[in-house]
């Protein structure tokens, strides 16, 4: 059965002008991965207002023959309310074309639009900078354990239609700048995504410890300036000060310097804490990810915003789509990821044993400030002398 979909996604550009005003824009417009529609969109029996996920594999929207489909397809100002583009209506829908074979890029399709009509320029320069592809294509269905998994085959494209916004988000949008980027820049831009992520709890902790720890360097201060004012009273009086006084002096003493190394204690503790958790966080982080490359093809920039559960759950539904995850608790979750992990190697891959020999290697020890520790021993040599 063939039926009439949409699949929209936004595309960034870097848009020229021809000296006829032609607007010649590079873009995205298809990628692989996973569309909601309705079953009536799908021809689906039951309620028709049902939302049903279709997935698009990687060796469907890449196959030769579906890519050699978009050769030149006709670009229209939203879709035709027919659903397609004809030779008989393309005088009055079309807007502009694709230059030549669209290319594959990540997960998408990409390539370059010619935009020759005025009203189609003037709205993405008024903001509606996202495309939707336009094509026919067979549902294949497959049935495991009585739960229907669907699937686009045999897509063969129509036309691309600039829409306010595309089906798969803003990953296919036209850009405002001329902005670019190498592969290597883009690869880095995305890994740093994926590695904050997690870092951000973690780095919140230890950034409190080190506000205490400042707010603990302030206390140690003071307690020099104290210990100073009361040196000088006993250097500048030496006679007036009754044994009483100097005893209450160095009980006051011993007591500060108990609370001081009470503070300093607790704030080793809380640094040595927080940077175990950081290092934690970031190696299961990178773990997970790396485990996941190894097992899909989901590119890495799906992965960035995604927790390590939601990863882990990207990757159980990439690569066992026929068990259903929904109501799934994240236990159970976590333990189909982990066979997954072992059944694909000896538990140990060489890019997780770098990753362990890197994480060791950049440890940073935070020390005590050297305020703190002068303070200390000021105060362990005074009382020592005081108490001779």
């Amino acid at each position: 059965m063939t039926i009439v979909l949409e699949d929209r996604i936004s595309v960034p550009t870097e848009r020229q002008f021809t000296d006829a005003g032609q607007m010649i824009v590079p873009c995205k417009f298809a990628r692989t991965g996973t569309q909601v529609y309705t079953a009536a969109q799908l021809q689906l029996d039951g309620d028709p207002t049902r939302l049903v996920t279709v997935h698009r594999e990687a060796k469907d929207v890449f196959a030769k023959d579906s890519m050699a489909s978009f050769r030149s397809a006709p670009v229209t100002q939203g879709h035709p309310k027919s659903g397609l583009v004809t030779a008989d209506t393309a005088a009055k829908l079309q807007v502009g074309m694709l230059e030549g074979l669209p290319v594959r890029d990540d997960d998408t399709l990409s390539g370059t639009l010619v935009i020759t009509h005025q009203d189609a320029i003037d709205s993405i320069e008024d903001g509606q900078r996202e495309l939707s592809a336009g094509y026919t294509c067979n549902i294949d269905t497959v049935v495991t354990d009585g739960e229907p998994t669907y699937y686009q085959r045999d897509i063969r494209a129509n036309h691309i239609a600039i829409v306010p916004r595309g089906r798969a988000g803003s990953v296919c949008s036209i850009a405002d700048e001329e902005v670019t980027m190498t592969p290597e820049e883009k690869a880095a831009q995305e890994a740093a995504k994926v590695a904050l992520t997690d870092e951000a709890a973690a780095k919140a902790a230890a950034e409190k410890v080190l506000a205490d720890e400042a707010a603990e360097k302030e206390a140690a201060e003071k307690l020099l300036a104290d210990e100073k004012a009361a040196e000088e009273l006993l250097a500048a009086e030496p006679t007036t000060v009754s044994v009483e006084d100097h005893s209450a002096l160095k009980a006051d003493l011993e007591a500060l310097q108990a609370k001081f190394d009470a503070a300093e204690e607790a704030a080793s503790a809380k640094l040595a804490l927080a940077d175990a958790a950081l290092v934690d966080a970031v190696e299961e982080r990178v773990t997970v990810v790396l485990s996941a490359l190894d097992l899909t093809e989901i590119a890495l920039a799906d992965f960035a915003g995604k927790s390590v559960q939601e990863i882990k759950a990207m990757v159980v539904a990439d690569v066992k789509p026929e068990l259903s995850l929904e109501d799934r608790s994240d236990s159970y979750v976590a333990a189909r990821f982990d066979i997954l992990a072992e059944e694909a190697g000896d538990g140990e891959t060489p890019m997780g044993r770098l990753l362990a020999d890197n994480a060791s290697a950049s440890h940073v020890e935070v020390k005590p400030s050297t305020v703190v520790a002068d303070a200390r021993a000021a105060m362990i040599a005074r009382t020592t002398k005081a108490s001779k």
